[in-house]
């Protein structure tokens, strides 16, 4: 039985507290007791679920009052193929677009649609400054850097800092917004992430949060390799060529 049918069972909504659920239980029982209905051959079953579900329901791994932890607002965002859900990409693309001074993002894998890549442009020609951190030669997905780094003039060219991470692979998922949101989790930024894969993340608005998780990138950025748009445009042939290749494989998966 699943979790809501209990509730039914009990005659109590699904958010009742404890003692709603201990009250619609007494008033059942009282009702179905099958000593108080000797001639009713249903009482009793009605007796045993109404129990089973005033049991399951008041267990302490399943009822458990809620306890604050922290000052912190935050909340959960998911992404899911199964329900065609994308909140991850809307909540990415409206923090970045509604900044209105910094825009902080560590991903392994960034690979913007041109929607995105268009949301960067404009919110850095609003004078926003937009930082990115991506691994560097040390990347577990070469192809994948490879086709991610095809796609950066645009950005470089309005503004936007690039650099790669050269302590070794960094897996870090995060995006602060003007030092008071942050969102930490699962997803990177590419369409694989948002639209094809099961991803979760949490969005908190808190300064001292913000601050935090951007000491720890600093740190990152410390031990990074800044791309300038020169360096950019000036690398190898080869690159470029096989760039195209990689982006192309990239969209079919």
């Amino acid at each position: 039985m699943a979790k809501r049918d209990y509730y039914e069972v009990l005659g109590v909504n699904k958010d009742a507290g404890e003692d709603e659920i201990k009250k619609a239980y007494r008033k059942l029982a009282m009702k179905y007791h099958p000593d108080r209905n000797p001639d009713n051959p249903k009482a009793e079953e009605h007796f045993k679920e109404a129990k089973e579900a005033y049991e399951i329901l008041t267990d302490a791994k399943t009822y458990h009052t809620g306890h604050t932890k922290g000052t912190s607002p935050a909340f959960a965002v998911k992404s899911s193929p199964a329900d065609r859900a994308t909140l991850s990409r809307a909540l990415f693309q409206m923090l970045v677009e509604s900044a209105t001074h910094s825009v902080l993002i560590s991903t392994p894998y960034f690979l913007p649609d041109k929607a995105f890549r268009e949301a960067f442009v404009r919110t850095a020609n609003r004078g926003v400054k937009i930082a990115v951190i991506v691994p560097g030669a040390h990347t577990d997905q070469r192809w994948v850097r490879l086709a991610s780094r095809r796609m950066w003039g645009d950005l470089l060219r309005a503004g936007v800092r690039i650099v790669e991470y050269g302590g070794g692979m960094t897996h870090v998922k995060a995006l602060i917004v003007d030092d008071l949101w942050s969102v930490i989790g699962t997803t990177n930024v590419d369409n694989r992430s948002f639209e094809h894969n099961d991803e979760v993340n949490v969005a908190v608005r808190d300064e001292t949060v913000a601050a935090r998780i951007t000491s720890d990138l600093a740190n990152d950025v410390s031990r990074s390799r800044e791309v300038t748009l020169s360096g950019w445009e000036g690398r190898p042939l080869w690159e470029k060529l096989i760039g195209t290749v990689a982006w192309i494989l990239e969209r079919q998966q």
